[in-house]
């Protein structure tokens, strides 16, 4: 419209034509930067909207959790979290493994889980060529193993927790999942609950594993 008002302003010093081109140009400028800004804006919440509520939160959430459960601070932070707890060799590990679909977890007989096990589940992107998943560990940085591999990886990072004895520890092991169509969700696998202490462990076993599980199960999250 400005262009089109100029061209019919015959008699108008060429100045004031010069002023009023320049005007035009920046108005369009304008109009143009809000235009696209807005196309921006709703590019992401068309986006946003694709996804679950909260989705977007949960890898933050999932790195508060590491950050905290790795300091001694005694700060904390409660997340949302499902604590898998039971009697000693009452079949926790095969809750959690029915949950994913795979096998991965320590087997064995007596106290085969001796430190809680944070388990973080998260999906790979639909168009991810990766259809066995991978994980990672908070202790090891970004190093990647295949499923194959976490059990010996929680049975070599629970001696250097809990030593190689049948001790216990409330340190958690933390880790991360990437499987194909997974629930975004944390799930903690307890030491079972024993009566008995074996070998080196204290006579008091009974009441500090109940003491770790209260300890997860008595936030509000959980």
């Amino acid at each position: 419209d400005g262009i089109r008002d100029l061209r019919m302003s015959r008699g108008l010093g060429d100045v004031y034509k010069r002023q009023m081109l320049r005007n035009c140009v920046r108005n369009s400028s304008i109009r143009v930067l809000m235009c696209t800004r807005a196309l921006a804006t709703g590019a992401r919440v068309a986006a946003a909207a694709k996804a679950p509520v909260g989705t977007q939160l949960i890898p933050v959430m999932n790195k508060l959790q590491e950050i905290f459960a790795a300091t001694s601070s005694g700060k904390r932070v409660d997340l949302p979290q499902l604590v898998v707890c039971g009697s000693q060799s009452s079949g926790k590990s095969s809750v959690i493994e029915n949950l994913v679909g795979r096998d991965f977890l320590p087997r064995g007989s007596g106290l085969v889980t001796r430190c809680p096990t944070i388990l973080q589940l998260e999906s790979l992107p639909e168009d991810s060529d990766d259809t066995d998943g991978y994980a990672t560990f908070s202790h090891t940085g970004e190093q990647q193993f295949t499923l194959e591999q976490v059990a010996a990886e929680i049975r070599k990072q629970t001696n250097v927790l809990a030593g190689p004895s049948q001790r216990i520890t409330s340190q958690p092991i933390v880790l991360r999942l990437f499987m194909p169509n997974v629930l975004p969700l944390t799930l903690v696998d307890m030491p079972g609950m024993t009566r008995v202490a074996v070998g080196d462990q204290p006579r008091d076993i009974e009441s500090r594993i109940r003491a770790c599980v209260l300890d997860y199960i008595r936030k509000d999250n959980s």
